[in-house]
């Protein structure tokens, strides 16, 4: 698999579990709104407005990262990907595992052109090596170029 067909898997795959997300929770906003209606106990409305507030929270949360995605859109239906050669001067986020080893993720590159530093949703980097990048300008989702 090239790194198009690899960065359109990535973006595709986010797309559905973003679109997906937030038909759930709005969904959720509309039964609880509806069903809301009916409810006569004190507890009852207590579980109410808190599925509302969850609902509602969690719908303008995946709506906002939608959004992303949605400006990304025509970028990836016209193959128009944006190309970046740069060197890895760190790491944007790291996780613990439970053997007491580090991961790394989110690199931040620094553009060998502008000397502009951004940070990339990709894996496979190491710090002080240069890799160029095919990447989304606003999901920030990018694949190493091998060509």
């Amino acid at each position: 698999m090239n790194g198009a067909e690899e960065l359109n898997d990535r973006f595709y795959t986010g797309f559905i579990l973003m679109l997906c997300g937030v038909c759930v929770f709005f969904a959720l906003f509309v039964l609880v709104a509806i069903f809301g209606k009916k409810i006569k106990v004190k507890w009852n409305k207590v579980i109410f407005f808190g599925l509302l507030a969850l609902s509602v929270c969690a719908t303008a949360l995946f709506a906002v990262r939608f959004s992303r995605y949605c400006l990304d859109f025509g970028t990836v239906r016209k193959g128009d990907y944006r190309t970046m050669t740069g060197t890895v001067t760190g790491y944007g986020k790291a996780i613990s595992f439970e053997n007491g080893s580090v991961g790394f993720y989110v690199p931040r590159i620094r553009d060998a052109e502008t000397g502009e530093i951004m940070e990339l949703h990709v894996s496979g980097t190491e710090t002080g090596e240069e890799y160029t990048f095919l990447y989304l300008p606003h999901t920030k989702l990018a694949v190493i170029r091998t060509e």
